[in-house]
């Protein structure tokens, strides 16, 4: 069972589920179609699904919710982007020899310095994972008692205004990044906190080097989790959407901010590390992927990369002059041309895949001589769960990811 987001309105479920009005009364002639072709060579789970005024679907009925952050009841640590942060108690973590890190992050602008999420230590003696000045690049550092900086760092792996998971491990395993529970990059040194011989600070959202600029983070921080041992894929994905219970073995600290008042940040594990609110930090509430995966778990489509694939009923789709084909989609590895779905409508072919091995969007449409593509570059992010679709008509392409219009050739 697998855990997929739901879409973000109303107002953008509308415009995403256009389709012909006619589209089952046209799809009854399967003799007007060309044979039909496949979804083929992908690494990524797939849910894809037909909509609104009509019945006919194109994998499996996928049930969209639309829950809006009026009604959110999770809390979250928000950040505007003018200084403030989360400061917690030093010296803390000093003996742990192995630590994986975990945290919900939205970063909403990467301009200007360094944005860290988590900052541990002192000046090139310390454990941040942040990213760099002016990029998207995801970057987890740790410096040595010798100030020797040892890093993982991933070149254009965020999404600005989208909800991300996390998770950093260190220690004996040596230094491994996860983004959304999928294994993105490695460093074989094998240091912790307990190498960085410093403990002197520790922050939410800010950097412990005095002399730095300010982080000025911008965008949300939840349920931060410390851990004093090392974890492995498996566990990072199978609790990532899943509340923890405060007592878990080996839980070294967790912040959730669901529990904060007078600005003093509960630490709901055994150790109690309460921080506090500083310089204008807030707590909003706000749902994340993990809040809301909590009570929204469905079966979903898995390929694995081996030419895996499902074959559809030629005939399926006929006579559509438009047509919106749409879906929630999660890329493992981004594969040679992996496409999300491919296959003819009404006399011309269309396919969404990524490009190349990149994780930039392509869309194609052809139609004899005619060919009409779009691309879209670094709006795909390994192990994130997506929302595709793509609007195709007599004259135009639009395309649509998570709810917003990205590009289109009107």
């Amino acid at each position: 069972m697998v855990a997929v987001p739901s879409v973000r309105s109303i107002s953008r479920r509308k415009e995403l589920y256009f389709i012909s009005n006619d589209f089952v009364a046209k799809s009854a002639h399967p003799a007007d179609m060309k044979p039909h072709r496949y979804i083929r060579n992908s690494a990524f789970v797939a849910r894809p699904s037909w909509s609104f005024s009509c019945s006919a679907w194109l994998f499996c009925l996928l049930v969209l919710l639309a829950l809006g952050n009026a009604n959110a009841q999770n809390k979250v640590l928000s950040l505007d982007g003018t200084g403030g942060y989360v400061e917690l108690p030093p010296n803390i973590f000093n003996d742990l020899e192995e630590a994986p890190i975990e945290a919900w992050v939205r970063w909403d602008d990467f301009s200007g310095t360094f944005k860290r999420v988590f900052n541990y230590g002192d000046a090139r003696r310390d454990l941040s994972i942040t990213t760099r000045t002016d990029t998207a690049n995801l970057w987890f550092v740790l410096g040595d008692a010798q100030q020797a900086l040892h890093g993982v760092e991933i070149p254009n792996l965020l999404s600005a205004r989208q909800w991300c998971h996390i998770a950093a491990v260190s220690g004996k395993g040596a230094m491994k990044l996860y983004l959304h529970g999928a294994l993105a990059g490695t460093n074989e040194y094998t240091g912790s906190f307990a190498g960085l011989k410093n403990g002197n600070r520790f922050y939410f959202g800010q950097t412990v080097t005095t002399n730095d600029p300010p982080t000025n983070f911008k965008g949300a921080i939840d349920e931060v989790r410390v851990w004093n041992f090392s974890r492995t894929e498996a566990q990072i994905r199978d609790t990532m959407y899943r509340p923890l219970t405060d007592n878990e073995p080996g839980l070294a600290g967790l912040w959730n901010f669901d529990n904060v008042e007078n600005g003093v940040v509960k630490d709901s594990s055994p150790g109690a590390h309460h921080g506090k609110l500083m310089a204008g930090a807030q707590i909003l509430a706000e749902d994340t992927p993990a809040s809301l995966g909590a009570s929204r778990v469905s079966r979903v489509l898995e390929l694995d990369g081996t030419n895996s694939f499902v074959e559809l009923p030629a005939g399926a789709f006929t006579n559509l002059d438009e047509v919106t084909v749409e879906g929630w989609v999660k890329w493992e590895s981004f594969g040679s041309m992996s496409r999300f779905f491919d296959f003819t409508l009404a006399g011309y072919e269309l396919n969404v895949m990524n490009r190349a091995t990149d994780p930039a969007l392509f869309v194609e449409t052809l139609h004899g001589n005619d060919r009409a593509a779009m691309l879209v570059t670094e709006v795909l992010s390994l192990g994130r769960w997506t929302h595709i679709a793509a609007a195709v008509g007599t004259n135009a392409i639009r395309l649509f990811v998570d709810g917003a219009l990205i590009s289109s050739n009107l």
